[in-house]
């Protein structure tokens, strides 16, 4: 979350700093974030129809909220039940790292390249990175897991029943434990955990390094673009 906020910072300042209008500047990092958003709101809007809730208006426009942050889009649905509302807040993470993950693994082959080239040397990392760009369509991929790891995290309205939800999943696994449940419960859980964990890693890895690799390039001419800023005023 840290390195994608420096890099939303690092590229709007940037924008700013070639084009001088805070205006034009929104409208056009909304537009390269786009599919992302796309996928943010008609996760929520499909998840909504899935679970038989109502629907309003849905908007792809860019909004400047009253705590000075941006919002990319919305998507209106009724007041519901907790549990519908936080799979509702949910549904983008889950299209989200869904679709990230099936680009790593069937469009740019890392589970290959990391089964075939174990990373143990900085020399074997520029290996492996040299590999991954040669991908077919790799700065595609790389366009789109960088929009969608941008935008599938859930805002803090998708979140407001998730305080509900895991308290009460804990009061749950809390209750099996003390009646001595706590082994038969373990061993329930541990394939799909370990499933789980493996695969939101794999997401995790791919949303950090498109992060790391495009902030640096973001940095560097920002850096520039406001020197030159400063020594023409």
């Amino acid at each position: 979350m840290l390195v994608q906020r420096r890099v939303h910072w690092e590229a709007q300042a940037l924008l700013f700093n070639l084009i001088h209008r805070l205006d034009i500047v929104v409208v056009i990092f909304s537009l390269l974030l786009i599919p992302g958003v796309f996928l943010h709101e008609i996760s929520h809007y499909l998840m909504a129809k899935l679970l038989g809730v109502s629907t309003g208006n849905l908007s792809l426009l860019p909004k400047s909220l009253p705590n000075g942050k941006l919002s990319l889009g919305y998507v209106e649905t009724e007041k519901v039940d907790f549990i519908r509302d936080g799979l509702i807040g949910l549904a983008p993470l889950l299209s989200g790292s869904t679709l990230i993950g099936f680009i790593g693994t069937t469009k740019l082959h890392l589970i290959d390249i990391w089964i075939t080239l174990p990373i143990e040397s900085w020399q074997q990392i520029s290996s492996a990175i040299t590999i991954l760009i040669q991908q077919p369509d790799f700065w595609i991929w790389f366009y789109l897991i960088l929009a969608i790891s941008s935008t599938m995290i859930p805002s803090a309205s998708d979140r407001r029943s998730w305080l509900i939800i895991g308290s009460l999943m804990s009061f749950f696994g809390i209750t099996i434990w003390l009646v001595g449940g706590g082994f038969w419960l373990l061993n329930a859980l541990r394939d799909p955990s370990n499933w789980i964990v493996r695969s939101f890693n794999l997401v995790l890895s791919l949303s950090l390094m498109t992060h790391v690799l495009i902030w640096l390039p973001l940095l560097s001419l920002r850096i520039l673009t406001t020197r030159k800023r400063d020594n023409f005023m």
